[in-house]
């Protein structure tokens, strides 16, 4: 799997979970008019040796095999026009991410495996785009592994 495969089906696994989401192969004109919003964000790419000691992927028993492993940032952004409410629709849409990564890792077949830990982030609560739009977000960070060809 490369890096952008793995940004894609983070990218298409937000929105198969929550599909109110929009994704784009390409940045839309207008961010306004695609809200709400998925974007995948890779922050790091790691080559790494694993064994059953290992803090993620325990539950899949690796004896000292090479895999490669992602941490991915989902930047989820809806339409701040009322801050309380789309701060409870961003609540809804990462609580439903959590919930299907905990109950199929794989991420709808998209991913060989993923970490069932993840954190999210509402800080800070607003996001101007470059093209003037503030959209409400919240950054769904996740870990995602593939299993190096031996």
């Amino acid at each position: 799997m490369t890096t952008e495969e793995v940004a894609k089906a983070m990218e298409a696994w937000a929105a198969a979970v929550v599909p109110e989401l929009n994704t784009y192969e390409h940045a839309p004109r207008e961010i306004r008019k695609a809200l709400p919003l998925v974007l995948a964000e890779v922050q790091r790419k790691r080559k790494r040796k694993l064994g059953t000691d290992e803090a993620n992927f325990q539950q899949y028993q690796f004896q000292q095999t090479s895999v490669n492993v992602w941490t991915v940032d989902l930047l989820i952004m809806v339409d701040p026009v009322d801050s309380w409410t789309a701060s409870q629709v961003l609540y809804d849409m990462t609580d439903r991410l959590g919930d299907a990564l905990g109950k199929d890792p794989t991420l709808d077949q998209r991913v060989s495996f993923a970490s069932e830990d993840y954190e999210v982030s509402f800080d800070p609560p607003e996001f101007e785009y470059a093209d003037g739009t503030i959209a409400r977000v919240a950054t769904f960070t996740a870990t995602v592994g593939h299993q190096k060809e031996a």
